[in-house]
């Protein structure tokens, strides 16, 4: 486990915000001119716990022992807009 201050100053660096293109779907019954079939856009910002060539994985938050709650993993293909976050 790290010290606090270094713990934060090092996940400090990891934080974006994305806006991103995602698979949508409703329900209940709809008629075919009332399906747009279009992407939902959606706005996150996290913490980075894991990045590969294709995808970014983000946690809103980052256990000093390293841990993350509810991982979400976004394809990079998918990302319209990204932007690191710095906190004062």
């Amino acid at each position: 486990m790290l010290p606090f201050s270094r713990f934060m100053e090092e996940s400090m660096k990891k934080i974006v915000a994305l806006e991103w293109e995602d698979h949508c779907s409703g329900s209940g019954w709809k008629y075919e001119e009332d399906i747009d079939g279009l992407p939902i856009t959606i706005n996150s910002v996290g913490y980075v716990v894991n990045e590969t060539p294709k995808t970014i994985t983000i946690s809103t938050a980052i256990a000093s022992t390293g841990a993350s709650p509810e991982p979400m993993t976004i394809l990079k293909s998918c990302i319209k807009k990204r932007q690191s976050v710095k906190l004062k």
